[in-house]
């Protein structure tokens, strides 16, 4: 169990599935918050990603590879080289935090889920997101991340969407993707595919996409 001390909200497994098909992640891939590693066991899956190295500030997550501040400059000092970093990311300005530095110090790109009002041009990163625009757009329907004070699973403020910063990018890509296209899609954690469901999406997927990456 992870501290309340600590942001924590489990991805479900589709994100990363249905953001695969549309943004070329490849390489070498960090994932700087990664808590209870659904993002980079998802990633491992596939054969274009030839390593995945994790992190998350919470020591009880101990399955991650390092346990440091990714909102800090000096972590992303002591990280592996990364070609693209993904993540969900905390929300309440820490994201943005990760996002800059992130942007910075991968080789590819960054693949980050957020919530859709991310974009809007507030003080901290109008600047920012005027001079690095998102490469990809995916929006995408309310995923119940966890319980509230009442015991029910409730919706976050806005939904989220997978934003991603290709620097090879010459065009953008912005979707709106429904529930009935998303291969696994669960609203809520209580009605997740089992693990060889997920391994059978990306395997059907790995047999008909193919990336032509921009050299």
């Amino acid at each position: 169990m992870t501290s309340n001390n600590y942001q924590y909200h489990c991805s479900p497994q589709w994100f990363v599935t249905d953001a695969m098909q549309f943004i070329p992640v490849s390489g070498v891939v960090g994932e700087p918050c990664a808590g209870n590693g659904v993002i980079s066991e998802v990633l491992k899956l596939y054969d274009r990603v030839t390593n995945v190295w994790t992190n998350d500030l919470d020591p009880s997550w101990d399955d991650a590879d390092y346990h440091l501040d990714a909102t800090e400059e000096e972590s992303w000092k002591m990280f592996p080289a990364a070609d693209w970093i993904v993540t969900n990311p905390p929300y309440s300005g820490l994201d943005f935090l990760i996002l800059e530095k992130a942007n910075r110090y991968a080789r590819r790109g960054v693949l980050m889920f957020l919530r859709h009002s991310f974009t809007e041009p507030c003080q901290n990163r109008a600047n920012w997101l005027d001079e690095n625009p998102q490469s990809h757009e995916l929006v995408y329907p309310r995923y119940r991340f966890k319980e509230n004070k009442y015991g029910r699973l409730g919706n976050d403020s806005a939904t989220v969407t997978a934003y991603a910063w290709d620097k090879k990018a010459v065009s953008q890509l912005c979707r709106s993707r429904p529930a009935k296209k998303i291969a696994g899609f669960h609203s809520s954690p209580k009605n997740a595919p089992d693990w060889e469901t997920v391994k059978e999406i990306v395997e059907q997927q790995q047999k008909r996409i193919s990336f032509k990456l921009i050299a």
